[in-house]
């Protein structure tokens, strides 16, 4: 299909909206599906060019700067040649697309009102990516509900038209947990919530390899639920480094949140842990365990939680819906 992908985006004051986990990774795994995406605005980080020399987009911003360091969400789309910006207004109004997704439904798009003129609910798909559950952050977004099959992170209720959404991780930056021995039980990298991160050393691994190869040597993974969402990138970017995240509250997760989380087994971590601690993991009877939950864990990520299996859930929930 081709599809258009737009939402506003700010490179002067913040970059705060330069980048977003849900959409941005979204975008990937509509292109990895082969699917022609056009990104309007375009989404400079999304591209393997991004941070090199001069082609680090109008903010110029330092990639050591980015929310995270910019790991797992940057430097992940492979070309962008193919893709014409030059019209984007003339090909909404002759229809060239067949499917217009708008992206963050928080932060709209500069071509919002023109899409909803010439395509209709049937042929737009809206993200919500705010990480709370109201739609009163950014702007009041509520009115774009039934303009279009509306997926939204952070869903805790049932409403009709609305169906729930979750963070996904790329496959070529997945980490076999065979592909490194591990030699400690806990991970070194750990949560850190409130402003000013980066400035308060917080990010203390310099480069992605660095990062996730901490996971992959590590047989857990601190993660928790950041205060009051539940979705974080951090659960997925564990489990794709070979390791297993701890949760301590997953137990009170609702059912429309981390839909693509083996919630099972985890909970199942969660209670061995509770009643033998972690080191019991690491040899014997706690070994033989951890690695048959360990394989489950990572054959359901594989399955559910890669950015083409959330993409393709989205096309296909959206698709059944509007038959």
């Amino acid at each position: 299909m081709k599809i258009l992908h737009t939402r506003n985006t700010s490179y002067t004051n913040s970059v705060a909206t330069d980048m977003d986990h849900m959409s941005d990774l979204f975008m990937h795994g509509l292109v990895m599906l082969g699917h022609e995406v056009t990104d309007a605005p375009k989404l400079w980080s999304v591209y393997q060019g991004f941070g090199t020399e001069g082609k680090m987009g109008p903010s110029n911003v330092p990639i050591e700067q980015l929310h995270g360091m910019g790991f797992t969400l940057t430097k992940n789309v492979p070309d962008e040649t193919h893709i014409d910006r030059s019209d984007i207004e003339g090909m909404i109004r002759n229809r060239y697309f067949d499917l217009v997704i708008i992206a963050r439904a928080d932060f709209g798009s500069p071509y919002e009102e023109l899409i909803f003129q010439h395509y209709s609910p049937k042929e737009i798909i809206i993200l919500c990516g705010k990480d709370h559950f109201d739609f009163t952050s950014i702007r009041d977004h509520r009115y774009l509900v039934g303009k279009g099959t509306y997926f939204k992170r952070e869903l805790i209720y049932n409403e009709p038209g609305m169906f729930p959404m979750s963070c996904s991780f790329p496959r070529q930056k997945i980490i076999h947990p065979s592909g490194i021995e591990k030699t400690q039980t806990w991970s070194g990298a750990k949560p850190v919530f409130g402003d000013n991160r980066a400035a308060s050393g917080a990010y203390k691994f310099r480069t992605e390899k660095e990062y996730y190869e901490e996971y992959a040597r590590s047989y857990f993974g601190d993660s928790h639920r950041k205060y009051p969402w539940w979705e974080y990138e951090r659960h997925y970017e564990i489990i794709a480094s070979g390791a297993i995240p701890h949760i301590p509250e997953l137990r009170d997760c609702p059912p429309t949140c981390l839909i693509t989380m083996p919630k099972q087994e985890l909970l199942a971590v969660n209670q061995l842990i509770q009643e033998h601690g972690a080191d019991w993991f690491t040899h014997g009877e706690g070994l033989d365990l951890y690695l048959v939950l360990q394989e489950k864990i990572f054959e359901h990520f594989l399955a559910h939680c890669t950015t083409e299996a959330v993409a393709q859930y989205v096309l296909d929930t959206h698709a059944n819906y509007v038959k």
